[in-house]
């Protein structure tokens, strides 16, 4: 694994999607729109040290 990449899988997500991470925040766009993902509430992304 690249240590410069984050690696994230989302699981129930039946196709690729686009995240885009910040310093206090990630947002999931679907493929196809470009527009968040509509159930972002389902994921809960935390930073493991």
């Amino acid at each position: 694994m690249d240590h410069g990449k984050i690696k994230i899988q989302l699981q129930h997500v039946k196709e690729r999607n686009q995240l885009i991470l910040g310093d206090d925040y990630v947002e999931i766009l679907e493929s196809k729109t470009g527009i968040p993902y509509q159930a972002f509430e389902d994921f809960q992304l935390d930073k493991l040290v």
